[in-house]
């Protein structure tokens, strides 16, 4: 059964499973078969997050495919001009990676890179779909259609979220078929995105995301580097308390296993953001030991 059906009935758990910074592959495979040993409905890998570069997640993703393993991906409008958005979705499309989340993408980080975003994130949704038509980007007919189906970011922890709110609708309206949100650290923020959507009467799949925080210093570092992000002064706190003690791991585990079982009473979509390589933390979290 498709991820977006099973989540209508039933409890759907992604996992972001981000590709490597280097050359080397082998722990990136050997964590994407153990997390999809876990029985999860999907990994998800995002486009060179935090505007660093990393190996490219379509080619990672098609070998995952090769192996069995599904997976969600990324395409940011960062990094490609409206030719390169073009030709990474026809390259999807041909393999058979139809299951895509759009993003407009953090920043680029390194030195001398420029941000493309020739495209907003509403507007790629909307030309997505139009591929789904038979017509491409550029306007050009492809002989054959896609069958992309595609999210949309949801910012959770906006100040403004009656705003966010409202880019959800227009989300929908250019054609995205699932929500993702940023990285929830309090069952309130699910809970109000809950009660809108219930007042709205919009039912399109959503996934609350979850982000394992292991260590105080990853704790600062999410804080001051991480858009769409902010950790509360109890959760700064509760961490700088645990690194003082050495439990900052157990702390953390034990915190998102919390969360998670909170989000899963709301939603039955969930997201599970792995911190860094760490997929046994993602183990420890969905197994609860």
């Amino acid at each position: 059964m498709n991820f977006l059906e099973k989540v209508k009935t039933n409890k759907v758990t992604l996992v972001e499973w981000n590709t490597p910074n280097t050359l080397e592959t082998t722990k990136f495979f050997e964590g994407a078969k153990t997390l999809s040993d876990l029985k999860i409905d999907k990994l998800s890998i995002a486009d060179n997050p935090l505007g660093m570069a990393r190996i490219s997640n379509l080619l990672l993703g098609y070998q995952l495919s090769e192996r069995g393993i599904p997976a969600i991906i990324h395409l940011t409008t960062r990094d490609y001009n409206l030719v390169g958005l073009e030709s990474q979705l026809m390259g999807l499309s041909s393999v058979g990676l139809n299951d895509l989340m759009v993003v407009r993408g953090d920043p680029a980080r390194t030195e001398g890179a420029s941000n493309v975003y020739d495209k907003t994130a509403k507007q790629l949704i909307s030309a997505i779909k139009k591929m789904n038509s038979g017509t491409s980007l550029s306007g050009r007919q492809l002989n054959t259609k896609t069958r992309f189906k595609v999210g949309g970011a949801f910012n959770i922890n906006a100040e403004n979220l009656e705003l966010e709110f409202e880019d959800i609708k227009r989300k929908i309206a250019a054609g995205a078929d699932f929500i993702i949100t940023q990285s929830v650290f309090e069952i309130e923020k699910a809970t109000q995105l809950k009660t809108w959507l219930d007042t709205n009467d919009i039912s399109i799949p959503i996934f609350v995301s979850i982000m394992p925080v292991l260590s105080f210093e990853r704790a600062q570092f999410i804080q001051e580097n991480v858009q769409g992000i902010e950790l509360t002064d109890l959760f700064m706190d509760t961490m700088r308390q645990a690194a003082l003690t050495g439990e900052e791991r157990e702390i953390g585990i034990m915190n998102s296993r919390k969360l998670m079982k909170e989000v899963s009473k709301v939603f039955n979509g969930i997201h599970l953001v792995t911190p860094g390589s760490d997929y046994q933390a993602i183990i420890e979290i969905i197994e609860g030991k």
